[in-house]
């Protein structure tokens, strides 16, 4: 159990380590037992990421760039903080 990061799409990999970083920092661990899955989509003009906890689902839209991504996804969670 614990907390799962996938990647979708092509990820350039010091980007894709910074925005795991950021994510592991923001979200933390889960609540003993429970398992919370993190799923970033990279497309060509925006990105995805989809966080799924026990109880509730965030998704956000990100209209920018794969790099720029690790200094947005903060402000979302803290707006929007996971259970």
């Amino acid at each position: 159990m614990g907390l799962s990061i996938g990647f979708d799409g092509l990820w350039e990999e010091s980007t894709r380590s910074r925005i795991e970083n950021v994510l592991q920092t923001c979200v933390g661990d889960p609540p003993l037992g429970e398992e919370w899955t993190i799923l970033v989509t990279c497309f060509v003009d925006f990105c995805v990421v989809r966080v799924t906890t026990l109880q509730q689902t965030r998704r956000k839209v990100f209209l920018s760039r794969p790099s720029d991504l690790a200094d947005l996804i903060p402000n979302w969670l803290e707006q929007y903080p996971l259970q």
